[in-house]
């Protein structure tokens, strides 16, 4: 899967000779078509409801993809004994070594893979630099470097995702806004695979935003 990248305060230049993005980067070049189509054809031959559009398929990918791999899935940002914290949690976190010599893992990247309503955005970067910046975040779940993946509106097309479903070029015209409230590296990532059309989705008439 192609993809094309926004680079807010600098985080390609820290990411760049990461083993953990080179990973995450990896991973998504090799997406292909027939894996989101196989998952999706997944749901109905499971008994399961069959999802409209391509959001579910894409987000199962990566997490079969990622998981293995050793990223933490669901990450609580907030102990789980408060019901009120309880849903704040980010999609993979993965930790590494700062300097080779090191004993402990003390670099996170934090990786939030987002298919939700165009008001959800702010929510998502907000998330990120909470546990950028938070002390009261679980440390496991601290971070140094943000990673938000969101459709461009052509795979957007593609998948026949609800029409509120927010994009690649409307998170990085937010994040630009939020720049004063949004002090951490983040690295925003627009899905872009120009595969050929499918007819597998069904799709919806919700929705009018980008």
């Amino acid at each position: 899967m192609e993809y094309v990248t926004h680079n807010f305060r600098n985080a390609l230049a820290v990411l760049w000779n990461r083993p953990e993005w080179s990973e995450l980067a990896l991973q998504i070049s090799e997406i292909g078509r027939d894996e989101v189509l196989d998952v999706q054809r997944g749901y109905a031959d499971s008994g399961r409801r069959v999802p409209a559009g391509a959001q579910s398929a894409v987000n199962e990918v990566f997490r079969r993809r990622l998981s293995p791999l050793g990223w933490e899935n669901e990450v609580p940002l907030f102990s789980r004994e408060d019901p009120n914290l309880a849903g704040w949690t980010m999609d993979f976190v993965k930790r590494g070594l700062i300097n080779k010599g090191d004993s402990e893992p003390g670099f996170g990247l934090g990786v939030e893979v987002t298919f939700n309503h165009a008001e959800g955005i702010a929510w998502t970067l907000i998330r990120l630099n909470l546990a950028g910046e938070s002390s009261e975040v679980l440390r496991a779940s601290q971070i140094d470097v943000g990673v938000a993946i969101y459709p461009t509106r052509e795979f957007k097309q593609w998948g026949r995702m609800d029409d509120a479903v927010g994009t690649y070029d409307r998170a990085c015209l937010w994040l630009d806004k939020m720049r004063p409230v949004l002090p951490i590296p983040i690295a925003v990532i627009g899905l872009q695979p120009g595969w050929e059309a499918t007819d597998l989705f069904r799709g919806t008439r919700r929705g009018g935003r980008s």
